[in-house]
C-alpha cells in the first residue's frame, strides 16, 4: 500500500479500508486467532482464550508484565497440544527468528516439544516463561506480513473504524489482508 500505482485497484484498500463501518461488529465464539490494535485487548483475549480451553495440559505462572517496557507477558501462560507461541527475539542458536509462530506438539516431562514447520525443539518450562509469548492473540503490528487461510477475529474495531486518516486506513488493510478470503474469514469484535 505505500507505493499505490494509478489504476492498481485492490478492493481491500480503495473500499474496505476507506469504510470501515460496513463491517458489523458481532458477538461471535472465540477463535483460535485472532489480532488486535492494543496489547491490552490482545492479553485480555489471550485470557479469555485460555480459560475457555478445554484440554490445558499445564499452566505456568509467568510473573506476568513487571518491566518497565513490558514484555507482553500474561499472568499465566496455558499450554495444550496446537497452542501456538510466538517467538518474542531471535535465537541464533536453535534457529528461531523473532515472531515466528510455532504450535505445541509434546510434553517430556519438564520439556515441552515445539514445532514450526518441519522441525522440532524441546524447551524448558523456563525457556517457555523466558522466550515465547502466546500467539493465541497478535497485534496487528505482529500480523505484517502473515496470511491466514483460517478463520480470524479482528479485535477493537470499533476504535479502527474511528480512527481515521492515512494512519487508521493502514491498520485497517494490515489486519483485513492477513485473510486469503476476507470476505468469508474474517470476524468483526
Amino acid at each position: 500500500y505505500n507505493h499505490r500505482r494509478e489504476g492498481d485497484s485492490n478492493k481491500l484498500w480503495t473500499e474496505w479500508s476507506l469504510r470501515a463501518y460496513r463491517f458489523k461488529v458481532c458477538d461471535a465464539p472465540l477463535k483460535q486467532r485472532n489480532i488486535a490494535w492494543t496489547n491490552k485487548t490482545r492479553k485480555a483475549v489471550i485470557e479469555k482464550v485460555q480459560e475457555a480451553h478445554p484440554d490445558p495440559v499445564m499452566w505456568l505462572e509467568t510473573g506476568g508484565d513487571k518491566s518497565k517496557r513490558g514484555t507482553g507477558q500474561t499472568d499465566k501462560l496455558m499450554l495444550a497440544y496446537d497452542t501456538p507461541l510466538i517467538a518474542r527475539k531471535s535465537w541464533k542458536d536453535r534457529t528461531i527468528a523473532k515472531n515466528e509462530i510455532w504450535k505445541v506438539v509434546g510434553f517430556d516431562g519438564e520439556t515441552i516439544i515445539l514445532e514450526f514447520g518441519d522441525k522440532q525443539e524441546k524447551f524448558t518450562t523456563e525457556e517457555i516463561i523466558r522466550f515465547w509469548l502466546s500467539a493465541y492473540c497478535i497485534t496487528i503490528h505482529k500480523a505484517q506480513g502473515d496470511t491466514y487461510d483460517d478463520e480470524y477475529t479482528i479485535w477493537d474495531w470499533k476504535k479502527l473504524s474511528a480512527f481515521q486518516g492515512r494512519d487508521g486506513r493502514r491498520l485497517r488493510y494490515v489486519a483485513q489482508s492477513r485473510s486469503t478470503k476476507p470476505d468469508e474469514l474474517i470476524t468483526y469484535k
